[in-house]
């Protein structure tokens, strides 16, 4: 049985109610390009260049915490939550494309520019793919970017963490300002990402040190 639409997923008209009001708040060429920065960078499609940069940034920092020493205790929990962020990152990722590709299959609910009018929706770029059309539900972006903060959070310091949790309703408030998603697909993405996350690095934390006695 699908989605009860009318309850669960257009809320009795606020799911439209409140994507009009996000989508048209503001309109300024600042704007729309902060907007559209923020839906391109955290594109799904860029996880390997963050996989990377993630990557490379530990193994910098694993290098200077063996210069300065510190003992190997230290060094030995470093590495730890290192490669418990990346295995996290890395399984989250293929866990997470699997399950909203198939909620997206699955539900074929169409993206705000088909739902609705046109002019009714400010659509910051135009679509290039129609088959992602009716690929509204859930968010991909939103699902990205909850990922990666939720991923790097043991790692993170309390300014950091700070910065990481504002990009994820920045990142989701974008995809309404572009005419891309409607509230309900960004709120089920954030969900259904963080529980994703949180199974998964159950999973790989009691894996890493069944195996290799790591405490990350």
């Amino acid at each position: 049985m699908r989605l009860d639409k009318h309850t669960l997923y257009d809320w009795q008209g606020l799911n439209l109610e409140w994507f009009k009001k996000a989508n048209h708040l503001f309109a300024s060429q600042e704007y729309d390009a902060v907007m559209m920065l923020l839906s391109h960078t955290f594109d799904s499609d860029n996880f390997l260049h963050f996989l990377g940069a993630i990557a490379a940034y530990a193994l910098v920092m694993w290098v200077v915490q063996k210069i300065r020493g510190g003992g190997k205790n230290k060094e030995k929990n470093y590495t730890a939550l290192w490669i418990g962020v990346l295995c996290v990152l890395a399984v989250g990722y293929v866990t997470m494309g699997l399950t909203i590709r198939g909620m997206k299959d699955y539900f074929d609910y169409p993206r705000p520019y088909i739902a609705i009018a046109r002019d009714e929706v400010r659509l910051l770029e135009a679509p290039t793919q129609t088959s992602d059309d009716y690929r509204a539900f859930p968010s991909g972006h939103a699902s990205f970017i909850t990922l990666l903060v939720l991923s790097l959070w043991p790692a993170l310091s309390i300014n950091m963490r700070i910065i990481a949790a504002a990009l994820i309703p920045a990142v989701c408030w974008s995809r309404l300002a572009m005419g891309m998603h409607f509230p309900a697909d960004v709120l089920a993405g954030f969900i259904i990402t963080t529980i994703i996350v949180l199974f998964v690095r159950r999973l790989v934390y009691w894996l890493l040190y069944i195996l290799f006695g790591l405490r990350c």
